[in-house]
């Protein structure tokens, strides 16, 4: 499966209707065009912000704690035009994002404010007291996300971490270079939050992608890529990772005249090389889809999944006689129960989609699997992106 970013960005976003942000242009004195616009990169720029803070040390421990004292259920979620209608609880609400901001941000919060302020064209309170009351905001909605899904401060962390570039990827070079690297904020803040209570530093590793990219730009690369897909632990997925660093398209024409131009060695190709091969009558035989993710914490394809899906009804279709199992997979964040339904409804959820396009029911079947069988680590990002995945197995030409 996919990593959780862009569809966090848009989960959150969903609660701020356009009602929400006509309450938040009148309450700031701001035109509601700008106030939109502040809105749209406050989002994934306190994200950004959160995730750089759980990234350094404690800061996972720390922010959990703070998410814990946020009342449980959607109430904020729920009534988000309420944030911004004055009175006690508006004050209460920017009092404790103000806060927030200073112990995620530290020395970087007026800067922080300032580039929010310009990039949106608002006054630089305005970009100051929405961003104190946004900040609530999203804590309410991770903790939503923490109860419903049994995150304790290690997987919150990991959730969070594991998205910061995505997050980043949405905010301009000016505001990401505020948020540092994700080195521990300044005393106060902390005490403001968590008393005097006292808490160990570690340094957090150097991310797999901050010393493979250099190394691919520079050419050497193909010698790290080697040997990852030598330290894979299947033939799919060693198809997978060469598909997906540019190998080049390649053109195979089905049965009944139909052409899809397809990666050399990725899903498809090897799919299609095998099912038309009479010589290769080995099942069951697994390939791991490339380019099918799933919004965060459902069963909904991203809309530039739908290409995938269609390109296999095609192929089933061309291929009449050939029965697959739809097997799902995660990786270990959050409970071992939820992420075993969900790996089993994701499954159905695509199950249910090749039928709608024409696939017989009686050719395919579901399981999942949950955490139970990863291909890789769990302990760092990459090895959990490679853990969420969807497998097609072919048990029948």
């Amino acid at each position: 499966m996919t990593d959780l970013t862009d569809n966090l960005v848009d989960l959150i976003r969903s609660f701020l209707t356009p009602d929400v942000v006509d309450k938040a242009a009148g309450f700031l004195g701001e035109s509601k065009g700008s106030t939109e616009k502040a809105v749209g990169v406050a989002v994934p720029a306190l994200l950004s912000a959160m995730s750089t803070f759980a990234g350094s040390g404690s800061g996972a421990s720390r922010l959990f704690d703070l998410i814990g004292k946020e009342p449980s259920g959607t109430n904020l979620l729920s009534t988000a035009a309420s944030l911004f209608s004055g009175g006690r609880n508006t004050e209460t609400a920017m009092s404790a994002g103000k806060s927030l901001l200073d112990m995620i941000l530290g020395g970087k919060k007026s800067g922080f404010i300032d580039g929010i302020a310009s990039l949106a064209g608002i006054k630089n309170s305005s970009a100051s007291s929405l961003l104190g009351l946004l900040g609530p905001f999203i804590l309410s909605f991770l903790r939503k996300h923490s109860d419903t899904f049994g995150l304790n401060a290690t997987s919150l962390g990991r959730l969070l971490t594991d998205q910061l570039g995505s997050f980043k990827h949405l905010l301009p070079a000016g505001i990401t270079s505020l948020l540092g690297s994700g080195e521990a904020v300044t005393e106060a803040p902390r005490r403001a939050y968590e008393g005097a209570r006292a808490v160990m530093e570690e340094k957090k590793p150097l991310s797999f992608w901050l010393w493979l990219l250099p190394l691919l730009l520079l050419g050497a690369g193909i010698l790290g890529l080697l040997t990852q897909l030598r330290g894979c632990s299947n033939r799919q997925e060693v198809q997978t990772q060469a598909a997906k660093v540019g190998q080049a398209l390649s053109s195979i024409t089905l049965p009944g005249g139909v052409t899809l131009s397809v990666r050399e060695g990725g899903f498809y190709y090897n799919l299609v090389n095998f099912l038309k091969n009479p010589a290769d009558t080995s099942v069951p035989r697994t390939f791991v889809f490339e380019d099918l993710n799933f919004q965060f914490a459902t069963t909904n394809l991203t809309p530039e999944s739908k290409k995938t899906v269609d390109d296999l009804v095609i192929i089933l279709k061309a291929y009449p006689s050939a029965v697959v199992r739809l097997e799902g997979h995660t990786d270990n964040v959050g409970d071992a129960a939820a992420n075993l339904k969900l790996s089993q409804d994701r499954a159905s959820a695509i199950k249910n989609l090749l039928v709608s396009g024409g696939i017989d029911a009686a050719r395919l079947s579901t399981d999942g699997f949950g955490q139970d069988r990863p291909i890789d680590t769990n302990d760092t990002a990459e090895g959990r992106a490679k853990n969420r995945r969807t497998e097609l197995v072919v048990t029948r030409k």
